[in-house]
């Protein structure tokens, strides 16, 4: 689409002015404004071309003048994340793609740490592979998206820092998650649900350690001396939960490097299954706590 093909009104009102205000090339914005026009729900509408043209420079206006609110944070420090995923019924490709990392941030120095999760969409989403845990970033921006807090071009995370504490220490002192003292304690504790769903609270986490009994690319079994040779059916208050040989623990595959008999640390939500009334993980932090080995090939990110 060239400029002679716009109406005058419309680039005048829609594209040049907001060329002008945000410093957007016309070539780039005429683009997008042909992208809204070819819309299949705007050709179908049942209504006149001058209507559809009016209409394509107001939402083209719309979006590009609006703007998110922008948090802040003076230090933010992510503790970890979920897998990648493509949004339900989207065609496999990068701007359908969402991630969400897990961070503990503080507007100013005199503020606490609050726990929150914050979403990569699309184009965002590889920004997520340079991303350290437990390390910190100062300064960043974060955008207010109405449902979630999301990314945006403002949003750097540069320069991180080495903590100048544990992993544990931060998540348990800091962070004030829990951690449990042994593996049969999951059975007790189970992560709050959001609202009145069936989903667990994403950020009702538990610090956890075993040791890898195997691992199977989307997570580990791990063990250690309070889970039972044989796995029993036990009674928490009116309810018969399965105690298991091992415990599975599902991971992102970014952390997925250690091999068996490595000693590791899990960050995540405990639910117990609805068929096989088992307990399982999700984890959004790996870390080792003693002996550990890589997998072949793997490397360990830095600290």
């Amino acid at each position: 689409m060239r400029q002679e093909d716009i109406p005058s009104e419309i680039f005048e009102g829609y594209i040049k002015k907001v060329s002008e205000t945000r410093q957007i090339p016309i070539e780039k914005l005429i683009s997008e404004y042909e992208k809204v026009l070819n819309r299949d729900s705007v050709k179908k509408w049942d209504a006149p071309d001058s209507e559809k043209v009016k209409v394509a420079g107001k939402i083209l206006f719309k979006n590009w003048m609006s703007k998110d609110p922008i948090t802040t944070y003076e230090m933010l420090i992510p503790i970890g994340m979920t897998e990648p995923r493509l949004k339900k019924d989207a065609e496999n490709k990068i701007e359908n793609m969402r991630v969400t990392i897990f961070v503990a941030g503080r507007l100013t120095k005199d503020k606490p740490f609050e726990i929150k999760e914050v979403v990569f969409n699309g184009r965002y989403v590889p920004m997520v592979q340079k991303i350290q845990v437990i390390r910190a970033y100062s300064n960043v921006k974060l955008y207010d998206k109405g449902f979630f807090i999301g990314v945006g071009d403002g949003t750097k995370f540069d320069n991180s820092q080495k903590l100048k504490m544990s992993e544990e220490d931060f998540i348990t002192k800091v962070c004030k998650l829990p951690k449990l003292d042994k593996l049969s304690d999951v059975v007790t504790h189970k992560s709050k649900r959001q609202g009145e769903t069936i989903y667990a609270d994403k950020t009702d986490m538990y610090l956890i350690e075993g040791m890898v009994q195997r691992g199977f690319k989307k997570g580990y079994a791990i063990k250690d001396e309070s889970l039972p040779y044989e796995e029993k059916l036990i009674k928490i208050g009116d309810k018969s939960v399965i105690l298991p040989q091992t415990l599975t623990v599902w991971i992102p595959s970014r952390f997925y490097k250690w091999d068996e008999d490595s000693e590791l640390a899990f960050l995540g939500t405990i639910d117990i299954g609805w068929n096989d009334k088992k307990p399982v993980m999700n984890a959004v932090l790996v870390y080792p706590v003693g002996y550990a080995e890589l997998i072949q090939g793997k490397k360990e990110e830095k600290k």
